[in-house]
């Protein structure tokens, strides 16, 4: 009995030894935080996104409590799909690079790029929902601004 509690901590140590080696091995430099919602997006539709903008600067806005609410209920029942949407299409696309280095035929390639473009269409209809939603909630001169911020996102991080 005794021998196999030996052998179990011997094993154990031994885990616990290589776990931690290859933890020190990986230093904080050399893990990639995940992209923001906006950089997903952007890198996944040709939309605008509207929402991170009317977000940050809801002061400036002036946004009511009623606009604020309105944005808050829509942010938690669209952010989660669309963020999976868009890690969807980078993965896929990720998968299409891959499909195209190896020895895989030009059918199955093809299917893949079509399930990828179904992904972005749908993901540009939940950008376009969201836009209406947006002008829907805010007044006209609020609209305004927001477009007039998202031109000047785009001067200054050379978006296009």
């Amino acid at each position: 009995m005794t021998k196999k509690y030996f052998i179990l901590l011997c094993l154990l140590a031994i885990t616990l030894a290589s776990t931690m080696a290859v933890a020190k091995n990986h230093s904080s430099t050399e893990v990639q935080a995940k992209p923001n919602f906006m950089t997903l997006i952007l890198k996944t539709t040709p939309l605008p996104v509207f929402m991170p903008i009317i977000m940050k600067n809801s002061e400036q806005l002036g946004l009511s409590q009623r606009q604020k609410e309105e944005f808050a209920q829509w942010r938690t029942e669209s952010m989660g799909p669309a963020m999976m949407l868009a890690n969807s299409i980078i993965e896929g696309d990720k998968a299409i690079k891959e499909a195209a280095l190896s020895e895989k035929g030009s059918m199955e390639i093809q299917e893949m790029i079509k399930h990828v473009l179904e992904q972005r269409s749908e993901l540009a209809n939940k950008t376009l929902l969201c836009r209406e939603n947006s002008r829907r909630i805010l007044s006209e001169k609020q609209w305004s601004q927001v477009i007039s911020l998202y031109r000047e996102m785009l001067q200054s991080h050379y978006i296009h």
